[in-house]
């Protein structure tokens, strides 16, 4: 049976976590309250855009006051609104037999279905329908990129609205950690934002470009166009994708340790 934080831990990560910053945050006090740790706090805001460290650090030790009136059941509300199934137990009902009504936090994001942590069952299976990517797709001709290990999403299958975009025919890069899908981001064919597989953690998961047994040097970049410039550049390095500037020192860090080579390339 799972305990309090466990269940608390499981709600969060059901719940996309919102660009917009005012719902961000209450639904990041509705965390705190809820009493999940702040590591895999903050490894749900990063699976979120526009992560900022010193914005979460600041909110989750200065901002987030102690007895707030945002309390763990907004947490729980908001993960039952987008789908979750409580692990522990059903939703209770009230006197009447109806769901109790609790405070929810709205958020700017389409309800998704909840996923686990590791090894997204979610990710895995929105991969599943992706086609392999061609150098003929429109950001990688613009980007001079490769197709390797890239899908795209078709528009032949169930239709996937992330923020409100449909992203058919969306560049599919995928996160991954040793052998087990992580998440997804979604680059749109002619510009635009990319897009993060809602309620799914990045956690310690990330995309090469180039071979890392082999490389002479490995770089650390925010994005895979970045990652293709880097080795046309230096066709002897690899290049790691954190997908985003707030991930790339923990990347590094995991990363240095097993291949020596790492230097300190950020990009």
């Amino acid at each position: 049976m799972v305990n309090k934080i466990e269940r608390a831990i499981s709600a969060m990560w059901a719940c996309a976590c919102p660009s917009d910053y005012d719902a961000w945050f209450k639904l990041l006090c509705a965390i705190k309250s809820a009493g999940v740790p702040k590591d895999e706090a903050r490894h749900w805001c990063e699976s979120g855009d526009g992560f900022i460290a010193a914005d979460f650090e600041s909110k989750w030790e200065r901002g987030i006051k102690e007895g707030g009136a945002i309390k763990a059941a907004s947490l729980f509300a908001t993960a039952f609104s987008q789908g979750w199934k409580d692990p522990s137990k059903s939703r209770p009902k009230g006197s009447n037999g109806t769901r109790p009504n609790l405070p929810l936090i709205q958020a700017k994001q389409t309800p998704q279905t909840p996923v686990k942590q590791a090894g997204n069952s979610n990710a895995a299976q929105v991969w599943s329908r992706c086609i392999p990517a061609t150098d003929a797709e429109a950001y990688i001709h613009k980007k001079q990129g490769k197709p390797d290990g890239l899908k795209v999403y078709p528009a032949s299958a169930s239709p996937l609205v992330i923020r409100g975009q449909n992203v058919a025919g969306y560049l599919a890069v995928p996160c991954w950690s040793g052998n087990d899908l992580q998440t997804l981001q979604f680059i749109p064919p002619d510009g635009g934002d990319k897009l993060n597989l809602p309620g799914a953690s990045f956690a310690d998961g990330f995309f090469v470009v180039g071979n890392l047994a082999t490389a002479k040097k490995i770089f650390i970049v925010e994005g895979v166009g970045q990652a293709w410039a880097t080795t046309k550049a230096d066709p002897a390095s690899a290049a790691v994708v954190c997908f985003g500037a707030g991930r790339m020192a923990r990347i590094a860090k995991l990363l240095r340790d097993k291949y020596p080579v790492l230097k300190g390339g950020s990009k």
